[in-house]
């Protein structure tokens, strides 16, 4: 009898393993095919940056552009990079660390990102983040198998184009005018960048600093989850510990707000621990 019993046990404990490790391939699978549809989807012209294009945008941008990006240099197609960080759920839950890998088009608005996020000793989570042609999706899974929740829709879609345009600071070279997107001057220290893609526009405030660096992205077009649903809360994220990686100088250190009623709910903070283009 005990020694049924034993076998019984030894065999759910080798279903519990073998099934997580079926849906941890299945994500990574996933992970994959986003990657190679990003990728397969664009055309990546080769071209050096050049500041004498800097003309007719706002003059804190124009300088933004020039002390980020050494002239002449090769503007990357896509740029990844390496975050360690911890995070928030909502404004009453601890802080939960993580590791995250994402990788952006440079010339047009698409990303993936792919964090595990440990919740306690046991347990993780993957949180798979895209934008591919105007789509976005969250995909978390907990144990990277077992889907907790698969988002997608309109407002997906504007809050991810949301962040993709904040992120342009470590891809400067996509922050320049061009026909999806447009500047406008707000006075010495803001401009306002509009990004359309397709039926999607959202707008953000990019603030500089005296370094002619940019120090806060503010945006009003990102929604946040709540128990009421989906709903549109000023959203800030903030840039600092500027560092030269190759050619270009990117922050280190980033904080990102919300801003719920009269209080800011601060709900990530990371640090950049590895960057490449190409």
């Amino acid at each position: 009898m005990k020694k049924t019993a034993f076998l019984i046990l030894i065999s759910a404990v080798l279903g519990f393993i073998i099934f997580f490790y079926i849906g941890a391939i299945f994500t990574d699978n996933f992970v994959e095919e986003k990657t190679e549809i990003i990728l397969n989807d664009r055309t990546f012209p080769n071209k050096n940056f050049d500041k004498s294009l800097l003309k007719n945008i706002p003059i804190n941008l124009q300088s933004y552009i020039e002390s980020s990006i050494i002239d002449g240099s090769e503007i990357p197609n896509v740029v990844i990079k390496k975050i360690t960080g911890k995070l928030k759920t909502d404004e009453n839950s601890k802080w939960f660390s993580f590791k995250l890998n994402e990788f952006s088009v440079s010339n047009s608005p698409d990303y993936l990102s792919d964090a595990k996020i440990n919740m306690n000793k046991l347990f993780w989570t993957r949180a798979i983040e895209s934008l591919t042609n105007g789509s976005g999706n969250i995909l978390i899974k907990l144990l990277s198998s077992v889907t907790v929740s698969d988002a997608s829709g309109k407002q997906i879609n504007q809050s991810l184009l949301t962040n993709y345009l904040a992120d342009a600071v470590f891809y400067p070279s996509a922050l320049m005018p061009s026909e999806n997107l447009s500047w406008s001057f707000i006075d010495s220290s803001c401009a306002k960048a509009t990004l359309s893609f397709g039926e999607l526009k959202v707008s953000s405030k990019f603030y500089f600093n005296q370094y002619n660096e940019v120090v806060k992205v503010t945006s009003e077009d990102k929604f946040k989850t709540s128990k009421l649903g989906y709903q549109l809360v000023p959203h800030t994220v903030l840039y600092s510990n500027y560092k030269w990686f190759g050619n270009y100088k990117v922050p280190t250190k980033v904080i990102k707000q919300w801003k719920v009623a009269d209080s800011v709910f601060t709900y990530e903070k990371y640090e950049l621990n590895d960057f490449t283009n190409n």
